[in-house]
């Protein structure tokens, strides 16, 4: 990519979307959980993907450095227009993105890293050969 990172260059993998912002607060919540389950899940084929939501480069990036780092990309959404496209009404939320690129389910609040393994799990079963 050009480094801006977009969805699309995932076509073919399961990716996970998350969209938090640094000014919420369930985001911090949640944020050890994503970053954990990325790294257990990669070598799967699963890729996730953090959007930065209504918010100031600057803090986004400052927030990810106070909350020990992020093991997944981070991607602005200028103009928010990635997060009209998915219908997004606040932060967090998780989207969880077939290889066919179609939204197979969604989650709305702070995610748990219980529900993300049986999320991703239950997924990963459904798409099996």
């Amino acid at each position: 990519g050009d480094g801006s990172g977009s969805i699309a260059e995932y076509r073919g993998k399961w990716v996970l979307v998350n969209f938090w912002a640094s000014w919420c607060l369930p985001c911090k919540d949640e944020h050890a959980a994503l970053s954990q389950t990325a790294t257990r899940y990669m070598d799967r084929g699963v890729r996730f993907v953090g959007v930065v939501y209504n918010d100031v480069t600057a803090n986004a990036l400052r927030w990810i450095q106070e909350m020990g780092g992020q093991t997944y990309p981070a991607v602005l959404d200028p103009g928010t227009r990635t997060a009209i496209d998915f219908g997004v009404y606040g932060v967090p939320e998780t989207f969880f993105i077939g290889r066919d690129g179609r939204v197979a389910s969604k989650f709305v609040g702070p995610i748990s890293e219980s529900v993300l393994a049986h999320k991703i799990d239950s997924l990963l079963a459904m798409s099996a050969p």
